[in-house]
């Protein structure tokens, strides 16, 4: 309830002010987030895919697991409707891949992995996903790769959307947003509220006979808003401010092999940052500090269990950026990290600081449409010393006619996460932090014709982990981490999209393949001929989006394929392959400045039986409707 109270309270008050008279006299200033900037000048030679919001604005229910699930070949490991989902991007864990928002890192220190589960798709007016090792960009867990999500919105124009969603098992979601300047000031305010009872049936094959049983214990309530900011000093100056307050309360239902679970979780995030930017001739200065605080309250009466996590983090960037000719760039800066955590399971409180310095340089050769990076960055850790530097090379051009190469070589690391070094029992204080070095190589064609685009992409990739972390059992029948094995990873991608009219429609189809081999390349099977693949690593995925539209209609058909993945170590047992289908159909309706959209959805069309994680059944068919309403005033700005 008292959520609700301020959720409703900041949507009113803001509505209060958004239809007043006020002339619109924002001044246009560089709107790109930091880290959308680095990926776009410093990243040549990775494969970085970008969304942008009118790809997923039509679908505002889902979360950005589900965006990864249904457009990417990224492996989203999930325990079922309203439980916790992770990424593994080629091949490496999720701790291996770092989460951003705005250009903060918001990976909980205590686990260093973001639950994408809890990131609605809708507040995000950009979201872009860096496969490959980028350390040198952005620091401490980029080894798989990374994601960015921006919420920044530059001037505004007065406008409310509001999307109402109902689907099965009680599904159902309330979103708004609101954006508006007032004078140089420019504001968007996001709010919403999702629940689902998830109380879908399914066939318990480790039962005698496989009996239909009923999902218990696996509601799922979140709500949250987010409060953006814009304030224009000068022509070239600004400040730019967010807040973003979000909770979940959950239950965690049985597995097929447990009778019931009582067992409830209890998570609560707030972020908020404040960032100054100036644009100085060939100099652009940015400070920024931000912090992060993750709550988690855990409880099983069954049990007895009761346990309560807080975990915060501080972080503080200056950079320098310098356009020091037409085609070469530098940028340059230093990162300080607090963390600070509140642990029933840690034996005295956990404050490690971290420190980086970081440079990228970029030059483009116009002559031949080439472009070469590289970056070095060098952190300090309060808890462990020589750490090495991370330095990438980069190169992406055109080779010929419509054929396009890349190549990408990084040194990378991860530093172990809180509850590696402080939990008790089995925290290991003395465990080494990862190392990586990551190479790629890829070609891309393009193709354009009269009503007609293609881009084919095809690549490799190579990795060698040193010093993987990993929990084991230990002699003291408890797990502890350790630095137990190196992991080689190697694969191959391709991808195409293709955008075509025939008549008065228009098409478009995306597919991507991806096929990984994650090995323990050392450690605890040095002493073997065999070289297991990773746990819930599968070798093999594929993925399909066909988009249609004619008039004020759209369909959209999605495909996926997983492999199948082990579920032990010694590579004894996996679950079988799967595959998903899903399908929507959207009306639209204009009304004079105004659009209302229709949506209705069917996942699971095939209603097949899977499981992700074993022991954990996942939905068969559902449906859901949904009606999103877009009021936009398109009147000039007053002078």
């Amino acid at each position: 309830m008292r959520t609700i109270l301020i959720i409703a309270l900041s949507l009113f008050t803001f509505m209060g002010f958004a239809y007043e008279p006020v002339p619109d006299t924002s001044i246009h200033l560089s709107e790109v987030v930091i880290s959308a900037r680095r990926l776009e000048y410093f990243s040549a030679g990775l494969q970085v895919k970008s969304f942008q919001q009118e790809h997923y604005e039509r679908f505002p229910g889902i979360m950005v697991s589900e965006l990864l699930v249904a457009q990417s070949t990224h492996f989203i490991k999930t325990y079922g409707a309203g439980g916790l989902a992770s990424i593994s991007m080629r091949g490496t864990a999720a701790q291996h891949t770092a989460v951003y928002w705005n250009g903060f890192n918001i990976n909980p220190p205590n686990i260093d992995m973001a639950d994408l589960s809890m990131l609605p798709l809708f507040l995000f007016s950009r979201v872009d996903i860096a496969s490959g090792g980028n350390s040198a960009l952005f620091g401490n867990g980029s080894i798989g790769g990374s994601i960015h999500l921006s919420s920044q919105h530059g001037k505004q124009k007065k406008n409310i959307r509001l999307a109402i969603s109902l689907g099965q098992y009680t599904d159902r979601l309330i979103a708004l947003s609101a954006g508006h300047g007032m004078g140089k000031l420019n504001l968007s305010t996001s709010a919403w509220y999702n629940a689902s009872e998830n109380d879908f049936v399914y066939v318990n094959t480790t039962r005698i006979n496989s009996p239909k049983e009923r999902l218990s214990n696996a509601d799922a309530r979140q709500a949250g808003f987010l409060q953006e900011a814009q304030l224009p000093i000068t022509a070239r100056q600004n400040i730019r401010a967010g807040f973003w307050f979000q909770e979940r309360e959950a239950g965690i239902p049985p597995s097929m092999t447990m009778n019931k679970s009582h067992a409830r979780q209890y998570d609560r995030m707030m972020r908020g940052y404040v960032q100054w930017n100036l644009e100085s001739g060939h100099l652009n200065y940015t400070l920024k500090t931000g912090y992060n605080h993750d709550f988690l309250h855990y409880s099983d009466t069954l049990s007895g269990l009761d346990s309560k996590i807080r975990v915060g983090m501080w972080t503080t960037e200056v950079e320098l950026s310098a356009q020091l000719s037409k085609n070469t760039q530098f940028t340059g800066g230093t990162n300080y990290q607090q963390h600070h955590a509140d642990v029933d399971a840690y034996e005295a409180g956990a404050n490690p600081g971290q420190f980086s310095l970081f440079l990228l340089a970029s030059h483009h050769f116009p002559d031949y449409d080439w472009l070469l990076t590289a970056g070095a960055r060098k952190e300090f850790h309060s808890d462990f010393q020589g750490i090495p530097p991370a330095l990438s090379l980069g190169w992406k051009g055109k080779l010929a006619n419509q054929f396009y190469g890349r190549l990408n070589f990084s040194g990378n690391y991860r530093t172990p996460t809180l509850n590696d070094r402080y939990w008790q029992p089995g925290g290991n204080p003395d465990l080494k932090p990862e190392t990586s070095i990551n190479a790629e190589a890829g070609l891309d064609v393009e193709l354009s014709k009269e009503n007609y685009e293609a881009k084919i992409s095809a690549g490799v990739f190579n990795s060698r982990i040193r010093n993987w972390i990993t929990w084991l059992p230990s002699i003291h029948n408890f797990w502890k981490p350790e630095n137990v094995s190196d992991v080689r990873i190697f694969g191959f991608e391709t991808s195409m999209e293709a955008n075509w009219k025939y008549q008065k429609s228009k098409h478009r189809l995306e597919l991507a393949y991806s096929a990984t081999r994650s090995l323990y390349a050392s450690g605890s099977y040095k002493n073997t001929n065999t070289k297991p693949q990773l746990i819930y690593t599968p070798v093999h995925a594929a993925s399909a989006v066909y988009t249609a539209g004619l008039g004020k209609w759209a369909l959209q058909y999605t495909h996926q394929f997983t492999g199948s993945r082990f579920t032990d170590r010694a590579n004894s047992n996996k679950l079988p392959p799967f595959h998903t289908a899903s399908v929507s159909l959207v009306r639209t309706i204009k009304i004079k400045h105004s659009s209302l959209s229709l949506n209705a959805s069917v996942k699971n069309l095939t209603n097949h039986a899977y499981q992700v994680i074993e022991y954990r059944p996942m939905p068969g068919r559902t449906f859901s409707i949904s009606i999103i309403f877009n009021l936009l005033d398109h009147s000039e700005p007053k002078s």
